[in-house]
């Protein structure tokens, strides 16, 4: 996701309900190289209450795609 407002929608009152519903089946995982973009933090991560999972790769790991 490239902008901090993709996946919003609007929707008639009939429907919201089965979006919401929908929509509630899904999560994002967004990875970065760096922890302190702040404002990705203010955007993406429920307004800085996300959390940071570090991973370490093997030495020599090429299947990352940059």
């Amino acid at each position: 996701m490239n902008d901090h407002r993709e996946g919003e929608f609007w929707a008639v009152p009939k429907t919201i309900a089965k979006v919401r519903e929908a929509k509630e089946k899904h999560k994002v995982c967004s990875l970065s190289r760096r922890n302190d973009i702040y404002l990705l933090w203010a955007h993406y991560a429920d307004d800085f209450r996300g959390l940071v999972v570090e991973l370490e790769l093997p030495e020599g790991c090429t299947d990352i795609k940059e």
